[in-house]
Parts: structure tokens; C-alpha cells; sequence
């Protein structure tokens, strides 16, 4: 999942906005999750209170006599502890405060102090403490994220450090250019197979209860090899059609990743474990010179299925479509088969 993490100028004017939230949130895609530093929320309040008491000052000076126009009604400024609670209560579904532990606070105040790290010096006055709480919260979601980390800021500074430091990290300046940092990560080949074997079979059962199918195996047909025998031919013994109704593991044999742009497809070998049912056809001799057929559905889930597959995924690297690239093989093993190696050899390979 991508972790988009705000810092306080992510938002127009350095301004709290629910609406420039949920925009982002709508650009982001629903696999995104939003993460905003406690400080940033701290920020925010600030500054909606400082705008406020501005605008206060501004009606006070007012000149004009009350004869000719009433002068506006103005409500005292919330304080600082209040607006940061409505900012809190306000934020959409799916996006969390980051709140730094001890450890995180002592290391930004000695940025600022010392000016090491984030510290900086603007108008005579050392800063950075703020910035070292999003470079903590930033870190801490990197090491913990299975996608791309995403800061939104328009510190130069501070996004220079942050995809320094992190190979996960990517940068935007705002919520126009987030996709543009969205589409510039492409995961650890290694990194991905595991998530896909991980997230293979939820995906495809969630497939059955939707369509009735794990995968089209019918498509590009179906073939069974038992005890190393091969039997794919129409007009020979073997497996007519083939149903998974739900799947326990998903193994990834190999995987090619293709990403350029918003396109993100992959061509993988999967091994499926699973409740495994299979048509099979078995020619006999009726009377002498005449034959039939007779078929029987055998369960098969003590063996599994090899197939070839084509998986499209989403901006944020999530599964949205994945289908079959050539027959799938049922392998029905011999006890002994394969017993001097760790992983039986792959038997399917995708359709010229």
C-alpha cells in the first residue's frame, strides 16, 4: 500500500483544507493511506488561528461610521487546543496522525538547537524541529511500508534529504504532481513476488464469489500430467475442464515486471494449492471396434494447478486483474517424484 505523508505547506497557503484533503484522497486512489505528523496538525492550527486574529485586527481599525454601514460581527479566535481538536474530529476516513514517540520529539528539538539535521536558520530565528518530526514520521513509515512512501511538501530541503535517505521515498510539491511521484516506484522484483503470493489468493477467491471462476482456465484449455505423463489432446484420456474453487497458496515461480508510466503488468509462473476439481475423460472400448467416453469429476486437492498469468496492478501496486496466458496444468505427482528436489519443476508455459 502507498503511505502519502503531508507535511504542513502539502495543503494550499499552509492552510487546513477537508476539501483539499478529500481531493487528494480522490487523486490518491483508495489503496493510498494518508499520514499526518502530530506537529503538522500543531502547524495548522497556527496558522487558521493566526489568520483569524489578522482578520480581527483588520475589522478593529474599521473607520467607517456605524450610520452608514453596521460594523461586522466578528467571533473571538479559538484557541490553538481547540482548533487542533476540529482539525482531528474533521479529517476523512483513512487518514491517521503520526504521533512521535519521546525519542523522535528529543532528537528534533536538538536539530533546532544545534542545527544539525533539519536545523536551519531563517530571519535570525533557528527552526527544524518541525521538519525533523516529518523526516521521524517519514522514516518510520518507510521501514514499515510494502509500497512507495509519498511526501507532499514544497521544502526543497527537505525533500532533497527525504529521497536522499530512503530508495522508497518519491516527492511532490502538491497534489498535481503526485501521480507523477506514484509512477516512478516500481517495487523490488523479490519484494513483489512475496506481496503477490500474499495477496494472490484473497484476490482470486474474492474472484469465485463474483464470478463463479478462480481464473478462465477454459480460455486457453487445460491439461493434466499424472506421474509424469502428459495428457493435454482433445481426443485422448485426460482433464476436460478444470475448477478451482478456492485457493490456500499461491506460489510465484518466477515473475517479470513491466512498469513504464501508469502501467504497471507483470508476467508471472503461479503454482496454486487449493480446493481443486477436474473433469476427467476416459475413453473405453464399448463393443469391439466401437468406443466411448465416460467422464467423472475427481477432487483434486491434494495436487495443484501450474499456470502462466498476466497481472495488471494499480498506481499503488494493487492486484486489479490477473488472467491466464496459456493452459493450465494439473500435476498429479507420484509419491516418490521429485523427492532429491525442494520445489517440483514448473510444468506450464504460457501460450505462443
Amino acid at each position: 500500500m502507498t503511505v502519502i505523508v503531508l507535511d504542513t505547506n502539502a495543503m494550499p497557503h499552509g492552510q487546513f483544507s477537508s476539501a483539499a484533503l478529500g481531493a487528494l484522497g480522490a487523486v490518491a486512489g483508495s489503496g493510498a493511506s494518508i499520514v499526518i505528523p502530530e506537529v503538522v496538525i500543531w502547524e495548522w492550527a497556527e496558522h487558521a488561528r493566526s489568520a483569524h486574529v489578522a482578520l480581527e485586527e483588520t475589522i478593529k481599525r474599521h473607520r467607517v461610521d456605524g450610520a452608514l454601514a453596521a460594523r461586522p460581527v466578528f467571533v473571538q479566535a479559538p484557541s490553538i487546543e481547540d482548533l487542533v481538536s476540529r482539525i482531528e474530529a474533521s479529517l476523512p476516513f483513512g487518514v491517521t496522525v503520526w504521533r512521535p514517540n519521546e525519542d523522535a520529539w528529543r532528537a528534533a528539538v536538538r536539530d533546532q538547537v544545534l542545527q544539525v539535521g533539519s536545523g536551519e536558520i531563517k530571519g535570525n530565528v533557528k527552526t527544524g524541529a518541525s521538519d525533523a518530526i516529518v523526516f521521524a514520521c517519514v522514516e518510520y513509515e518507510s521501514d514499515n511500508a510494502e509500497g512507495a512512501v509519498v511526501v507532499l511538501t514544497s521544502d526543497k530541503l527537505l525533500r532533497k534529504n527525504l529521497t536522499t535517505r530512503f530508495n522508497n521515498v518519491r516527492s511532490a510539491s502538491g497534489t498535481g504532481s503526485l501521480l507523477q511521484a506514484l509512477n516512478t516506484f516500481v517495487p523490488d522484483t523479490d519484494d513483489l513476488a512475496v506481496r503477490l503470493m500474499e495477496d494472490l489468493p484473497t484476490y482470486l477467491n474474492e474472484q469465485f464469489g463474483d464470478s463463479g471462476e478462480i481464473l478462465p482456465f477454459r480460455d486457453l484449455g487445460v491439461a493434466m500430467e499424472l506421474h509424469g505423463e502428459h495428457y493435454g489432446s482433445p481426443d485422448e484420456n485426460g482433464l476436460s475442464a478444470l475448477m478451482v474453487t478456492s485457493v490456500d497458496v499461491a506460489e510465484v515461480h518466477d515473475i517479470r515486471v513491466e512498469a513504464e508510466g501508469a502501467e504497471r503488468v507483470a508476467l508471472a509462473e503461479l503454482r496454486l494449492f487449493g480446493h481443486i476439481l477436474g473433469d476427467v475423460l476416459t475413453y473405453h472400448e464399448v463393443v469391439p471396434g466401437e468406443s466411448g467416453a465416460s467422464r467423472e469429476v475427481i477432487d483434486f486437492s491434494s495436487d495443484f494447478v501450474d499456470v502462466t498469468v498476466a497481472v495488471r496492478w494499480d498506481q499503488n501496486w494493487r492486484i486489479e486483474t490477473v488472467v491466464p496466458t496459456g493452459v493450465a496444468v494439473l500435476v498429479v505427482a507420484a509419491t516418490e517424484e521429485d523427492e532429491d528436489d525442494d520445489i517440483p519443476r514448473f510444468r506450464a508455459e504460457p501460450s505462443s
